[in-house]
């Protein structure tokens, strides 16, 4: 019979001191599981070990279920409980319970684009199943998807949406003209996505005499940042189905730069990339625009011989809020079988929308994501001005398919061999120098776990609290493709800044490059003393073991 438990499940695991631990089910990545062999088919992270993973053998005798009422728990399992060397372990995993216990009666309201979307999708069944859902929906969840309901959370989230542009504005008043960009003078001596001062940028700015606020236009299709006194944007009708609409007036893109971009602690771009300029914004309200922005061209000084390969047009999507990079892009769904998404053109060249991240169940506050951005560079680099339209592929009444503004960067793309070069030569210990005692005979596999193929670069996060290490630049590459920054083993943080680099096994793979291939494990060893490497067991087959096949 096979078993199987979900993530999150609390279990009692047997150990080798014959004891019983309590763990519980971690989501681990089958590839790695069939990496490591054994028919493995589940990992576990035991309490007394946070931040480290155990695959284990669901069906294995050594493992039950962990039961937090006493009422649930037999004989046996009362016993595991008094025991003292676990006892430690078992008051962490009651608490685990009860934090969880805490955040499951937390209630998220819904918004309003998302009861609008079930209003419709109630409105394609017939009236009795309508009316059933309607009725359980309102007393299992408390959600009423009556018009007036609808209408009364789209109104509180407009008001929210303003009072939180008018608070981001004033504080910008303050200190509009004492702009101080970079990062601290220790960060930015190994940092490489420090945002650079606008040397050789020509932006025309306007102080901000009163407050910017989000506007409702008077067509109430669409909403932009506006400065009082000065032109506010004006949406009209244009050829087609698109709306023109005016990009942020200067001093709204001042509140951009200063609040997003060039603020240290906010992590929009990968750093892949470095920051260099707002080149225009426009705000998206659900309907289907277009605009005209500015490229580097017209606001940037031009070197001698053009602007460098390097340098580069990103479209990047911020929550109209918050000014939040982590909502992404609209996520595309099905409705009456069509898919409703969103497309950008720019200069009518069709850009495909960017995906946002995937994250694990569990894992979205630990996530450190940076955006997704569309690089447009080929189709406007060469002009003072571009075009963009934001369309969508299908149409719901009354619901705002994607609220949220979408920003044009200029940027300069970082080489990855400047990138690795930087990260090997910025030597860091672990914020915790741990005793040599404590991990010698450690086993660390010489294949990188992402790609398996052999280490060149060995390395893991700062906080990571395992010893196996992963391949700088497959790392890099990993990040950069998924715009997550976090270890695929443990989930730790692992931006270019937090990565350690193991130097002992560096030097170890490049004096022995000829025998790699034979080394399944390298065991550490006290310091002073080399490496030990475990050899790959050798199979030799025999003649009368081939069978010829015809």
């Amino acid at each position: 019979m096979t078993i199987s438990y979900k993530l999150g499940t609390p279990l009692w695991v047997k150990c080798d001191d014959g004891e019983w631990w309590p763990a519980v089910v971690r989501e681990a990545d089958e590839e790695l599981l069939l990496l490591v062999g054994g028919g493995y088919d589940m990992c576990v992270e035991f309490y007394h070990d946070p931040g480290n993973l155990y695959p284990l053998v669901a069906s294995d005798d050594g493992i039950r279920l962990f039961h937090h009422s006493e009422s649930e728990r037999d004989a046996e399992e009362q016993k595991f409980f008094l025991v003292k060397a676990t006892q430690d372990a078992v008051q962490k995993a009651f608490q685990d319970f009860d934090r969880n216990a805490d955040s499951r009666k937390v209630v998220v309201p819904y918004n309003a684009r998302e009861l609008h979307c079930m209003s419709a999708l109630l409105q394609s069944v017939n009236h009795n199943t309508a009316l059933d859902l309607r009725r359980a929906l309102e007393q299992q969840e408390g959600i009423n998807l009556s018009p007036r309901k609808n209408k009364r959370v789209g109104d509180n989230e407009r008001k929210k949406r303003k009072r939180s542009i008018n608070k981001i504005s004033g504080d910008m008043t303050t200190h509009h003209n004492d702009l101080k960009v970079g990062l601290s003078d220790e960060e930015s001596s190994y940092w490489p996505i420090e945002p650079s001062t606008r040397t050789g940028i020509t932006t025309t700015t306007t102080t901000l005499s009163s407050s910017v606020a989000l506007s409702e236009t008077a067509t109430g299709n669409a909403t932009a940042i506006e400065s009082t006194g000065s032109s506010i944007p004006r949406v009209s009708h244009v050829e087609g189905k698109e709306l023109f609409c005016e990009p942020f007036t200067p001093a709204a893109l001042d509140v951009l730069r200063k609040e997003v971009f060039e603020d240290k602690d906010r992590l929009i771009l990968s750093p892949l990339y470095r920051y260099l300029e707002v080149l225009g914004a426009v705000a998206v309200d659900g309907v289907p625009l277009q605009t005209t922005l500015p490229s580097p061209l017209a606001l940037c000084e031009v070197p001698e011989g053009g602007f460098p390969p390097s340098r580069r047009v990103l479209l990047v999507a911020l929550s109209a809020s918050t000014f939040d990079h982590t909502d992404g892009w609209m996520v595309p769904f099905e409705y009456e079988d069509s898919t409703i998404s969103m497309t950008l053109s720019v200069n009518d060249n069709l850009i495909e929308t960017p995906c946002n991240p995937s994250l694990p169940s569990g894992k979205e506050m630990l996530a450190v994501k940076t955006a997704p951005v569309a690089d447009i560079t080929s189709y406007v680099i060469r002009e003072e001005l571009f075009s963009l339209k934001v369309g969508f592929t299908g149409f719901l009444e009354d619901a705002a398919l994607w609220n949220g503004i979408i920003v044009a960067v200029y940027a300069d793309e970082l080489d990855m061999d400047l990138l690795v070069n930087r990260i090997v030569s910025n030597y860091q210990m672990p914020p915790r120098r741990r005793k040599r005692d404590s991990v010698v005979g450690v086993q660390v596999k010489i294949v990188c776990p992402i790609t398996t193929l052999p280490l060149e670069i060995p390395v893991r996060g700062f906080s990571c609290e395992h010893m196996q290490c992963m391949e700088l630049r497959s790392l890099l590459v990993h990040c950069i493709r998924t715009n997550v920054w976090n270890c695929p083993l443990c989930w730790s943080p692992t931006l270019p800044r937090t990565i350690i680099v193991n130097y002992r096994l560096k030097e170890w793979l490049e004096t022995h490059q000829s025998q790699i291939s034979e080394v399944e494990f390298i065991v550490e060893t006290p310091s002073g003393g080399p490496l030990q490497p475990i050899w790959r067991q050798k199979s030799s087959r025999k003649i009368a073991d081939v069978i010829a096949v015809e």
